[in-house]
């Protein structure tokens, strides 16, 4: 096996969301109609329910792993695996000095072309070890958390990748880009947008609730709000 969960399993009944039904109730046009189509003679009943229960939803992103309340039975991103993997020398550079570490460079599942990535603004590193007794493939997850903003949950994946298969022993290099939307919050209004973020941690792991490592870095802008075509920003790792 080298699957990963794509949803969490809740624990239990209350580790799920709860339809809010608060003033759900919203009139329709009274009952049964009939119609008769005199092409082919046909009777056709449209039946109408007299009313219709709409459900809020107003839990926003907090949902599945991105909740701090739900427990899982078995977390996102969760797999199972003959043998185990060793997760070594995690780093963030920024792109234009990723392009330089060479060939050793494997490719991550959010990775565009080449480990610098379509328009990324920094890279994720980490080398995998295959540290157990059998040959397998991992797949290894990054998730962004934005401290300066409230709003948003603690974890958001932004990026997977997957091994070649490993024999014991062996070790695999995979990177992960990220562009100015993997690090930029939205914010609504009437002129919504995606605002850059000063200070972005990143984690690392085998699922969201397997994080190995944990890396900050800042991020310097000339604009503050960030739209496309902004072009000044610099990463600066600690």
């Amino acid at each position: 096996p080298e699957g990963k969960l794509p949803i969490m399993l809740p624990a239990s009944a209350q580790d799920v969301i709860e339809p809010n039904q608060a003033g759900a109730w919203k009139a329709r046009p009274s009952s049964a109609a009939s119609t008769h189509d005199a092409s082919d003679d046909m009777t056709v009943r449209v039946l109408q329910a007299d009313s219709r229960r709409l459900v809020a939803y107003d839990e926003g992103v907090f949902t599945s792993y991105r909740s701090e309340v739900f427990k899982a039975a078995f977390p996102f991103g969760h797999g199972l695996s003959y043998t185990s993997f060793a997760y070594q020398d995690p780093s963030v550079i920024a792109a234009a000095r990723a392009a330089d570490r060479g060939s050793d460079v494997g490719l991550g599942a959010a990775a565009d072309s080449g480990c610098e990535g379509k328009d990324a603004l920094a890279v994720a590193r980490v080398t995998v070890v295959n540290a157990g007794r059998w040959p397998g493939r991992e797949v290894v997850q990054v998730y962004a958390e934005f401290p300066a903003d409230p709003n948003s949950p603690r974890l958001q994946l932004r990026g997977f990748g997957k091994t070649a298969l490993l024999r014991p022993g062996d070790s695999e290099v995979l990177c992960f880009p990220f562009s100015r939307r993997d690090l930029s919050v939205y914010q609504p209004g009437a002129w919504g947008m995606w605002k850059l973020q000063d200070v972005v941690r990143v984690h690392i792991g085998a699922s969201s609730a397997d994080l190995r490592y944990t890396l900050s870095f800042k991020i310097k802008e000339a604009s503050g709000s960030l739209r496309d075509g902004d072009k000044d920003r610099h990463v600066h790792s600690e």
